[in-house]
């Protein structure tokens, strides 16, 4: 069994907290008007036909004007009849961007979905970091109308996206008990305290080097959240032999989501 050249876990990780996106309400929480309690009032109940998933849609990262952006949202008919959708482009913060779906309308019976593609063209960009908003309108014959919020993510891109990475110890011995730590700053945070904006990673990786040839990659991570993440450095190659003294480079390379230009990072060692 060949050993790590990099270790990594929740000890040496940043932990992200993300917002539960589920809640939960018993009939007992909540008094209908002339409703005894731990009843429902059937007369406030109201009938859900469609939904959609996601319920609402990130279409992207508009990187410069006259951008094209799009994402699929799968429309479901959770009904008992079949249904007559049509999907409109809603409203937009923006009067300049234009928003088209595909289809524009579909016919569900009861149990069925459809995939929906949302295009929107964005002329011009206001100035980063800030998001462009708006929201779908899907019309239900003889039913309510279901509405899709959207969002189009305008980040600064003239920023690093690795702004800090560094070895606990430049010269080091092999060591799988004792490794070298890389900590890496990862991603960038934009915006206010009040409507910041993040900028993640599609993915974060790591190769080694000598020199100019390149040995393998030690690590890849993908869907990086911005923070701060440790890596335990082992002084070991890739296919897990103890790497021959001399000097070695980590080269680390940071892929945005959405795309855009990578951000690069040359880290020096050397093994004793």
């Amino acid at each position: 069994m060949s050993r790590a050249a990099v270790t990594s876990g929740p000890s040496t990780r940043k932990r992200t907290a993300r917002p539960s996106a589920t809640t939960s309400t018993s009939p007992t929480s909540r008094r209908g008007s002339g409703a005894a309690a731990g009843h429902l009032d059937p007369s406030g109940a109201v009938a859900v036909e469609l939904v959609a998933d996601p319920p609402s849609v990130g279409l992207g990262v508009a990187l410069a004007e006259d951008g094209i952006v799009r994402r699929v949202v799968t429309l479901r008919n959770v009904s008992r009849r079949s249904l007559d959708v049509t999907i409109e482009p809603g409203t937009a913060d923006a009067a300049d961007i234009v928003v088209e779906t595909r289809p524009r309308v579909a016919r569900l019976k009861p149990g069925a979905s459809v995939r929906v593609t949302v295009i929107a063209g964005v002329p011009l960009l206001p100035r980063p970091p800030a998001a462009l908003r708006g929201a779908l309108r899907v019309k239900v014959r003889g039913g309510s109308t279901l509405r899709v919020p959207w969002t189009i993510a305008v980040p600064v891109t003239n920023r690093d996206l690795i702004p800090s990475a560094r070895l606990s110890s430049r010269v080091f011995e092999p060591s799988d008990t004792e490794p070298a730590v890389l900590t890496v700053i990862a991603g960038r945070i934009e915006g206010s305290a009040e409507r910041p904006q993040l900028q993640p990673l599609a993915e974060l990786a790591i190769d080694l080097y000598r020199g100019e040839r390149r040995l393998g990659r030690l690590a890849l991570v993908r869907d990086v959240l911005p923070g701060r993440y440790s890596f335990g450095i082992t002084g070991r190659g890739v296919k897990g032999g103890r790497l021959p003294p001399g000097t070695y480079a980590l080269r680390l390379t940071a892929t945005p989501v959405g795309g855009g230009a990578t951000d690069e990072q040359l880290v020096s060692f050397a093994i004793s």
